[in-house]
Order: structure tokens, then C-alpha cells, then sequence
């Protein structure tokens, strides 16, 4: 019996016995295995199922069974799956299409979201509302990131500029240098006003000339 579903036959009529005449698999060229005495077929092509390989899976268009529905993505042996994408990140915030195979969302660009759902800014920028519908950018070439979950569920990345940070510490610093060299310079310009009064002491053990 499974060498009949290896050189693709099966029986004419099941149950005829060993000599039953023998006929190609019927499975609508989608496969070329099937059961040597049902003739149900069997390792359908991806997208397709039934004795025949005659049905599409789940989420899979019709009447080939080689694509996925619209606003569906990732054909398999399990059918489709729903593209998920976060409208309000969506070009024009109302598309729910996605690229068929790598589930890629339109995302609203001019506002700089991105993330395969729409739901994060893309890199270099930072979400400006509560809920994910803009993100401004900057030009910092250099950032350090991290992952802000709002009370929304969105993860949206937020960004520190190093070369900002850098040169606010250096101004800083700048800054306490002057305060430090014009505290010196008043200290010292203290001390040299009481020189003159030090000068009129006179040694121990010298003797007045006046009478």
C-alpha cells in the first residue's frame, strides 16, 4: 500500500484486492502522494488540505491556495496569519495590510513610526503623545535608548542624544572652572590689600629716630 503512495496510484475501487486495478492519485496536481487503497492524498503542497488537496487553510485565497489573504501574512502548512498592524501608526491610520511575507505594516512614515505593527517610532526619535500617533526625530547620530511602556500597551522608544549630554557636562564644567579661578582671583586681590598695613610695622627691636 505505500508503494502505491510512493509511485503516486491507488486502487480504482477500494477494497478490490491485490488485483484491483490501479490509477494515478487524484489531488488536483497539488500533490502526487496519496493512499494506495483510499486514494486520500496526502503531503499537500503549502496551503492546501482535504483528500483531494482541494480545500485552502485557514486565512489562504483561493482558488490556487497560494497567498494569503488580504491583511493576512506568513503562508504555511497552518495557513495565514492576521497582519496585527496598529492602525493608528498606519499610513493614513485606517490600514490593516501588510507585506506577505515578511508581515511588514504600512506605517505612517511622515510621522516617523515604524516597527513591523506601526506601534514605534522609528530610531533617532522619540513619541510625543500618550498614545503612539507621532514621533519627533533629531539629528543625533550617537543615542542611547530605552523602552517605555505606556499605560496603553505601546512600547515607544525614547532617546538620549550623547553628543547633548556630553557637551552640557562640558559647559559645566566650564562654568565651575570660572567660578573657581574668580574666587582665587578675589582671595588673592584680599590679600595684597593688607600689604600696606603689614609694611608700617616695624621689625622687633628696632628704635624710632623721631624725638
Amino acid at each position: 500500500m505505500y508503494v502505491f503512495s510512493l509511485l503516486g496510484f491507488t486502487r480504482e475501487v477500494n477494497g478490490s484486492g491485490p488485483f484491483g486495478r490501479c490509477v494515478l492519485c487524484s489531488c488536483n496536481n497539488r500533490s502526487r502522494q496519496c493512499d494506495g487503497e483510499t486514494g486520500a492524498c496526502r503531503n499537500c503542497l503549502v496551503g492546501t488540505y482535504g483528500d483531494r488537496c482541494q480545500l485552502c487553510t485557514n486565512n489562504v485565497q483561493g482558488p490556487e491556495c497560494n497567498r494569503c489573504k488580504p491583511g493576512y501574512w506568513g503562508l504555511s502548512e497552518n495557513g495565514c496569519k492576521a497582519c496585527d498592524c496598529y492602525t493608528p501608526g498606519t499610513a493614513f491610520s485606517n490600514s490593516t495590510l501588510c507585506d506577505q511575507v515578511t508581515g511588514q505594516c504600512i506605517c505612517n512614515a511622515t510621522a516617523n513610526i515604524g516597527g513591523r505593527r506601526c506601534d514605534k517610532c522609528t530610531e533617532n526619535s522619540w513619541n510625543t503623545s500618550t498614545g503612539l500617533f507621532s514621533c519627533r526625530g533629531k539629528s543625533c547620530e550617537l543615542t542611547f535608548s530605552f523602552i517605555n511602556r505606556r499605560s496603553l500597551g505601546l512600547s515607544s522608544t525614547l532617546h538620549f542624544c550623547f553628543p547633548l549630554l556630553f557637551i552640557s557636562f562640558l559647559s559645566l564644567l566650564r562654568a565651575l572652572h570660572y567660578l573657581m579661578f574668580l574666587l582665587i582671583t578675589l582671595r588673592l586681590i584680599s590679600s595684597f590689600g593688607r600689604v600696606p598695613s603689614l609694611l608700617l610695622v616695624h621689625p622687633r627691636g628696632s628704635k624710632s629716630t623721631s624725638r
